[in-house]
């Protein structure tokens, strides 16, 4: 794999294990060693890391303090070019203060909360990229996970289901939130939180794996005559939401440090409208329009010829459309 990928561009960084047992012990410490040894030998011009996760620490050292941790830890980042660290956010700040010379790479963090106690079980709504954007020895973030995935999971759960993208390739609205983050090009993006939308079987330990339940659509007859709660990620200066040519008036993003403006209105049928400002230009917007009723299905496949070999499939998305659509 080394010398088949060495000279590939998008190569910027080998990893050399994610969560393994006996973390910290002589025995792993030494195949560590190795590992990274053997990296070095084969490709001189990329750093090594491996991903180490707050639990897999030997019992002795399990005591819940921060110098434990932090002594434990040192043992990992002397043997790796750069700290790999699997949901350990809340303890960047010692690790930096302990070892000043040594870079961190999230290399598993949640897509939504962030950890906030030392056993991650406690979580909070600010997304772990702050941690990112806040610290320069913190060179990036990798979001468990990017895509839905089968498997490792329980009955009757058929996969993980805490990504950005699901199983079929369609984006989740939280995904919105990453984009917001990421990229320079304005965006803006509606969604709303809806407590009556049907929930994925979710073991109580994943939970924080999740973001609360999202859809970016406008037709949700249940809150007739109730408030509704909705948030607009977006990376402008400002939004305006409008609903019906009624306006809700403009939020600062500077106001909302965690990047989740959050608007309640009473919800009302027709169109609802965000609009991402920089300083007084509209920069971009997002409208979403309350759906007519169902007349017929259209099916869109993304290969409409196949070879006959058993392997090859073909994407076909169903849309249930109104009968102006047709």
């Amino acid at each position: 794999m080394l010398l088949r990928d060495r000279n590939h561009p998008s190569v910027f960084m080998w990893s050399v294990g994610n969560e393994v047992e006996n973390q910290g012990q002589p025995s792993m410490l030494k195949m560590l060693e190795q590992r990274v040894s053997f990296c070095h030998e084969k490709d001189p011009t990329r750093p090594v890391t491996c991903a180490l996760e707050p639990h897999n620490t030997p019992i002795s050292l399990r005591d819940d303090s921060i110098e434990a941790k932090v002594e434990h830890t040192k043992q990992l980042a002397q043997r790796v070019d750069v700290l790999g660290l699997d949901y350990q956010e809340l303890w960047y700040e010692h690790y930096r203060a302990a070892m000043p010379d040594t870079l961190i790479l999230g290399t598993e963090t949640f897509p939504y909360y962030r950890g906030k106690d030392n056993r991650v079980k406690g979580y909070v709504p600010v997304n772990p990229w702050f941690d990112v954007a806040n610290h320069d020895y913190v060179i990036g973030q990798f979001v468990w996970s990017g895509m839905d995935y089968l498997g490792e999971t329980s009955y009757p759960s058929k996969g993980w289901s805490s990504g950005l993208i699901d199983t079929c390739g369609f984006r989740k609205p939280v995904s919105y939130l990453q984009q917001s983050l990421w990229s320079n090009q304005p965006v803006v993006h509606i969604a709303v939180f809806n407590e009556h939308m049907k929930s994925e079987f979710n073991p109580t330990w994943t939970m924080h794996w999740k973001s609360p339940a999202m859809e970016d659509h406008w037709t949700f007859p249940e809150y007739d005559g109730k408030l509704i709660r909705l948030v607009t990620f977006t990376n402008c200066e400002s939004v305006e939401l409008i609903v019906n040519d009624e306006s809700y008036g403009e939020r600062k993003l500077v106001d909302y440090p965690n990047h989740l403006i959050l608007w309640e209105l009473p919800y009302t049928p027709g169109k609802i409208r965000a609009m991402g400002r920089s300083g007084n230009q509209q920069v971009c917007e997002h409208e979403l329009s309350t759906a007519g009723l169902p007349y017929a299905l259209k099916l869109e496949a993304d290969r409409v010829i196949l070879p006959a070999d058993g392997h090859e499939i073909s994407h076909v998305e169903v849309t249930v459309i109104k009968a102006d659509s047709v």
